[in-house]
């Protein structure tokens, strides 16, 4: 996937370096069902991506994750109790179950209107599903 990524991205015209080892993304989905409000969310995403593949971090890491998070007021010690919680694997494992059952193969992804969507969506694309999302919210 990586080769494939980075040719993309040389396409693009953007810079992808290869990441030196590809870590465990188990603690970062964790530290995201923290982020409940897409606008803390989607950015968190942005910056988890961010840190791993242009900073090089191991976003396998609690205290890089603890940091990341820190910049939208995610205090650590949630973090910290989320990712020692021992229902954890059964909570990630029934996510993938149901992203798996929607057609998901890999992330990023997301559903709405009841259609599946692939790759990360551009903070335009973000801001237009925030507005429709409230003017359907009764």
């Amino acid at each position: 996937m990586i080769p494939l990524c980075g040719g993309l991205a040389r396409q693009a015209g953007l810079e992808f370096p290869d990441p030196r080892s590809v870590p465990s993304t188990r603690a970062a989905h964790a530290l995201l069902g923290l982020a409940k409000k897409p606008d803390v969310k989607n950015p968190l995403i942005e910056r988890i991506y961010q840190a791993y593949f242009r900073g090089r971090k191991d976003i396998g890491q609690v205290k890089i994750l603890i940091d990341l998070a820190s910049a939208f007021e995610i205090p650590s010690d949630p973090v910290q109790a989320a990712l020692s919680d021992p229902r954890l694997e059964e909570t990630l494992e029934a996510r993938r179950g149901d992203a798996r059952r929607r057609g998901f193969l890999g992330l990023p992804g997301f559903v709405y209107r009841g259609k599946n969507y692939f790759g990360a969506p551009s903070r335009d694309a973000r801001e237009r599903i925030r507005v429709w999302t409230e003017e359907e919210t009764p």
